[in-house]
């Protein structure tokens, strides 16, 4: 096939919707190249049609194709409201960043430039998002590496935000090394709320002329998400000011944490990947200087920058919305692995005369609370050394009931103090302590009951890979309930989600 002059392309091409310019004579083999290519309708006429005018805005989505199942994540230099000239200014290009957000269905994106009023009006424009993050004056007014997300989707675990700068403050701090400005890093752990799927997202803008500032910034953020992230699904967003092969790149792209998606996208668009456009709706070059960057648990089907500009724009055509095409990457997380583990030992203890009993090998687990020579309490330990630190949810699973009457009964769970017992030698006298999670009602039912111990397990899986859990009834509830354990047919089970 025939290549492709870029600077020879003349005539808009619609029907893809990636606005490349063809002679009549090109035409035709210019929609051979593009005919499957997913993410379609770049191009953007302001007009009734199409949604944008002087006086109207229409927010209907895109005719993007988004895998079902995936996430839309873009990284989107806006352009600062500076007093820019005509069409260039930001009163102008609101709407249209707006409409780019809605037309491509971002679910989650990093912003560059963002000042505090743009903060605003984006939070006020985009119905549904919330944002995370502060200005690099570490207020709310100056230039933010924002991060916007669908409150719908994604619940915010933690965040904050950490300077560029040795040791990576998270307090306000001066330009660092050779940089002109001060730069930031926003960050923040989300979870799915569908899935409750876990990951993080780190968003940055590095400096534009420090060549060292670049480079440092790149070892420190690869530095901050393994301390942060360990081993969790992380995306790493941004305006890098450098291109794809320029050093900080490399440290990034060939690290043991991150990849750049355009390498593992088996769709990408346009062949161009460059993203800083100076306003030229037709650039020339290849230099990608902003990206997204994922770690390996994430699969990646398609990867876009977005070259849509806008007609009739205050009677002005080929508008742009920023100086920078927003890159967008439809990404998936790893599909959730369930696995089930049993106790390497259990065991219930009994108060009064028997607190020096062991019942470690007994097939039926007793709990009840009531007076003395009557307390029982049963102990459950678990090795969680074949778990990765990705837990997303634990369930502690109990086959038993209520053998005394129909009424629910608060069965409380625990974790020990300590994993220094085993079922053969666990008496009340020497068993741990106990500290109190949460409670289930158990009624006259006999079927499996559970326990939401997630938290304790997320904490052990990143401590000694050990857990020891504790069933106790509530005080004053005087009711029996019995329990197969691991001796038993339906045994103890310990449901962790990763």
């Amino acid at each position: 096939m025939k290549k492709l002059n870029h600077f020879s392309i003349k005539k808009m091409l619609y029907t893809t919707g990636i606005r490349m310019y063809a002679s009549a004579l090109m035409k035709k083999t210019l929609l051979l190249v593009f005919a499957a290519i997913l993410f379609t309708n770049c191009k953007k006429n302001a007009g009734e049609e199409n949604g944008i005018s002087n006086t109207d805005l229409k927010t209907g989505k895109s005719s993007v194709s988004v895998t079902p199942g995936h996430y839309t994540f873009a990284t989107f230099n806006i352009r600062q409201d500076v007093p820019d000239p005509g069409t260039r200014a930001w009163t102008v290009r609101r709407p249209l960043v707006k409409d780019m957000i809605i037309k491509y269905s971002f679910d989650l994106f990093g912003v560059q430039e963002a000042k505090g009023n743009q903060i605003t009006n984006l939070l006020s424009d985009l119905s549904g998002f919330a944002k995370i993050g502060t200005g690099r004056d570490g207020n709310s007014t100056s230039e933010h590496s924002a991060i916007f997300y669908k409150t719908a989707k994604f619940t915010v675990l933690s965040s904050g935000t950490f300077w560029l700068s040795p040791g990576a403050p998270t307090t306000p701090t001066g330009p660092s090394w050779d940089a002109d400005y001060k730069r930031i890093c926003t960050w923040g752990k989300f979870q799915d709320k569908a899935t409750t799927q876990i990951f993080w997202v780190f968003n940055s803008h590095f400096d534009h002329q420090g060549a060292t500032a670049r480079q440092e910034s790149a070892n420190l953020i690869l530095n901050q998400i393994a301390a942060k992230a360990g081993s969790w699904p992380v995306i790493f967003m941004g305006d890098l000011n450098c291109n794809q092969t320029s050093g900080p790149f490399v440290t990034l792209n060939n690290s043991a944490l991150l990849q750049e998606t355009w390498d593992l996208a088996p769709i990408k668009t346009p062949a161009l990947r460059v993203t800083y456009n100076g306003w030229d709706p037709t650039p020339s070059g290849d230099q990608q200087i902003d990206h997204i960057f994922v770690t390996s648990t994430w699969s990646v089907a398609k990867r876009a920058v977005l070259w849509d500009n806008y007609d009739n724009i205050n009677g002005y055509n080929d508008v742009l919305p920023s100086d920078h095409f927003p890159v967008i990457a439809d990404v998936k997380m790893p599909d959730p692995v369930t696995t089930v583990l049993t106790p390497t030992d259990d065991a219930h203890v009994r108060d009064g005369d028997y607190y020096e009993d062991n019942y470690g090998s007994e097939p039926v687990l007793t709990i009840k609370s009531g007076a003395v020579d009557f307390s029982r309490k049963a102990f459950f330990k678990f090795d969680l050394s074949s778990i990765p630190n990705t837990v997303t949810s634990a369930k502690l699973r109990v086959y038993g009931r209520n053998i005394e009457s129909t009424a629910n009964v608060d069965i409380k769970s625990y974790y020990a103090d300590t994993d220094n017992w085993t079922e053969d030698f666990i008496t009340w006298d020497n068993c741990p302590i106990a500290y109190s999670i949460g409670a289930t009602p158990v009624n006259n039912t006999l079927k499996y009951y559970e326990w939401n111990v997630t938290s304790r397990v997320q904490s052990e899986v990143a401590g000694d890979n050990i857990v020891s859990l504790v069933l106790h009834q509530t005080a004053g509830g005087n009711l029996t309930t019995t329990w197969d354990s691991k001796e038993g047919v339906n045994k103890p089970e310990l449901v962790i989600i990763h």
